[in-house]
């Protein structure tokens, strides 16, 4: 006997509302972070452009880089880790881009500073292709598009927030102290 489209069989795992909602904040927490981050060379290109002396022309570079790093490798890594289990090619891709941001926070110079834009392009592209489909999977029945939008609210909210906010704590830890 089967169970009706959008119930669960007897015997399989059932995930609590709260569970759900929890794993969705996590997805949306998770996108505000990789946007804040993908973006915010845009907020602190004199910053940058000081500390490593480099001209801000070649700060600027750094969206570019990472932009043409997604694109190149979205689709084969992708299409690589297509097999793997979603938790763990989840937690895997966010361990990739916690080490390529601490390793962009940790450059000394600017071609460190590239090197670790590029590692976090390359877990942005496959976190993009498997976010919506984790928020579909973690929705309650007949409200996947509610999941979707709550998640990718993290998008939005990193360019009005995240973004502002990181540009002015770069600017806040850049001033003198008296």
């Amino acid at each position: 006997m089967t169970a009706p489209p959008g119930t669960k069989q007897a015997g399989a795992p059932v995930a609590s509302s709260a569970r759900r909602r929890a794993g969705l904040a996590v997805l949306a927490i998770t996108t505000f972070v990789v946007v804040t981050t993908e973006m915010l060379p845009v907020g602190l290109l004199s910053l940058i452009g000081d500390d490593l002396g480099v001209a801000q022309s070649r700060v600027g570079l750094l969206v570019t880089v990472y932009a043409f790093t997604v694109g190149l490798t979205a689709a084969p890594l992708t299409a690589w880790t297509s097999r793997w289990p979603r938790k763990r090619l989840f937690a895997m891709v966010c361990a990739v881009f916690a080490l390529g941001t601490v390793l962009s926070g940790l450059s000394v110079n600017y071609p460190m500073l590239v090197a670790a834009r590029f590692l976090c392009g390359t877990a942005h592209g496959v976190f993009w292709s498997i976010v919506a489909g984790y928020a579909a999977s973690l929705a309650d029945p007949g409200r996947t598009g509610r999941a979707t939008s709550i998640v990718f609210a993290g998008n939005s909210a990193a360019l009005v927030l995240g973004m502002p906010l990181g540009t002015a704590l770069g600017a806040a830890a850049e001033q003198p102290t008296s």
